[in-house]
């Protein structure tokens, strides 16, 4: 049994459950033939948390374990119907041919094909292995940055049935949170760009780290020239960071504004006089 066998240009990451299998498979023929020789060429063994017990009932049940190095990986040549395997132990430091009845290759877990175009669709994030990626490993695992898409199973990563298992269980959970509200409430800190002032810069498009503003042709930006940003409440984290990035001043953050945030002077704010209309509607009150 060869680990880690990867298609040329494949990205190398660990699919985690290759070597649990490969263990079990090796346990159960010696269960079944003791007297069967069985050899495992490995670059790591990863056998997560209590699965180490198969990798020691392995060894204890006669199962052989030789390491090499992806410099010099093993090479598998056929010879008159049979499959000799060349191999260099670390160990040892010398090489092996070992005569084979059957080669079993371990290859790695890839990601669906339709993965980057479905990513593209719902502009979801890809992890460097071509997975999605969730909104924060910890904290938010079975969620994306995009509001009421949610995650789980091996579209996020390679993983042991019963994590697929708690990963749904988890995201069935988040979507009925969803699906449970006759109505929706968003947060009260989001982002308003006023068009007046936006010239259309693209400044809060590059900043922001959701991908949230976009440039819309139907509202006019300065002098009614071209487009200015819009910002979709309902995908605003309220972050601040396009306000604080935007150099015409355009983008308030609501309950954030800059009237609100500097102190007035106290003649002025009891009486409202410095509050334009346009402050007004985003939300400052005297």
């Amino acid at each position: 049994m060869i680990q880690c066998v990867r298609p040329p240009g494949a990205p190398d990451y660990c699919s985690r459950t290759c070597c649990t299998n490969t263990l079990k498979n090796a346990i159960r023929l010696k269960m079944l033939n003791p007297q069967c020789q069985v050899i495992v060429l490995y670059k790591n063994i990863v056998t997560y948390g209590f699965r180490e017990q198969f990798y020691t009932e392995a060894r204890r049940r006669g199962v052989i374990f030789m390491r090499y190095t992806e410099e010099q990986p093993p090479r598998v040549v056929p010879d008159n119907g049979r499959l000799r395997v060349h191999v260099t132990d670390l160990s040892l430091k010398r090489p092996f041919e070992l005569v084979a009845d059957r080669v079993v290759l371990s290859m790695s877990i890839a990601p669906a094909e339709e993965t980057a175009s479905l990513a593209r669709l719902l502009q979801l994030p890809l992890s460097p292995e071509g997975f999605f990626m969730e909104a924060h490993l910890k904290m938010r695992p079975m969620d994306f940055m995009q509001e009421g898409v949610f995650l789980c199973g091996m579209a996020h990563y390679p993983k042991f049935i019963e994590e697929s298992i708690s990963h749904a269980l988890a995201a069935a959970g988040r979507a009925l949170q969803v699906l449970s509200r006759e109505t929706l409430h968003v947060g009260g800190v989001v982002a308003v760009v006023d068009p007046e002032q936006c010239v259309g810069c693209l400044t809060c498009v590059r900043t922001c780290p959701f991908g949230i503003p976009t440039i819309r042709n139907d509202r006019p930006g300065v002098g009614g020239l071209g487009g200015s940003a819009y910002i979709e409440p309902s995908l605003c984290q309220g972050c601040g960071t396009c306000t604080a990035e935007c150099p015409a001043n355009a983008i308030q953050l609501l309950n954030y504004l800059d009237v609100q945030i500097v102190q007035p002077v106290q003649g002025d704010w009891a009486h409202g006089s410095h509050l334009t209309r346009r402050q007004w509607s985003l939300g400052a009150r005297p």
